[in-house]
């Protein structure tokens, strides 16, 4: 805060925070890029470009989640690690618990469950992400999903967890 102190317009202090925060998240998830190719997923080393645009896109929508939902708070550095972990574990949570419900064999009641989860899923970056991350490898699957065949950037599959 000594920016402020000495200062600076909130706004440019509130951007280059932004900023910081932002190319502190992204090594850590590009270098999940490097995991990808070095065990060679084969899957996901198919779809690269498309696994990238996603790991880029959660690093910018976690950090401006946060600063969405920080001004609410009194101690900005534990409340942002808080809003993070709440988004992570339940985001991932509802990814899983959706991924399964769509298993097509599960019938249609387990198939309009998922679909309202998705609903509420989709304001957490971390769902978006896991949803489109576990859905990817379905396209490779035949029998599995009703995605197989289809692009990785196709609606049904990270297209729409990417625009959200």
């Amino acid at each position: 805060r000594q920016q402020l102190v000495a200062g600076m317009p909130l706004r440019a202090f509130v951007l280059s925070s932004f900023v910081a925060d932002v190319a502190l998240v992204l090594p850590p998830l590009l270098s999940q890029l490097g995991f990808i190719a070095k065990f060679e997923l084969a899957v996901f080393v198919d779809c690269l470009p498309v696994v990238a645009l996603l790991l880029v896109a959660f690093a910018f929508a976690s950090v401006a989640q946060v600063y969405a939902l920080l001004p609410d708070y009194k101690t900005p550095a534990a409340d942002q690690t808080s809003i993070l972990a709440l988004n992570i574990v339940t985001g991932f949570i509802l990814a899983v618990i959706t991924w399964v419900l769509c298993i097509p064999f599960l019938g249609s009641t387990a198939n309009a469950v998922a679909r309202a989860i998705s609903l509420i899923g989709r304001a957490s970056p971390a769902y978006n992400l896991a949803n489109a991350v576990l859905t990817i490898p379905n396209i490779a699957l035949p029998g599995f999903g009703t995605v197989h065949g289809l692009p990785p950037l196709h609606p049904r599959v990270a297209g729409e967890p990417l625009a959200a």
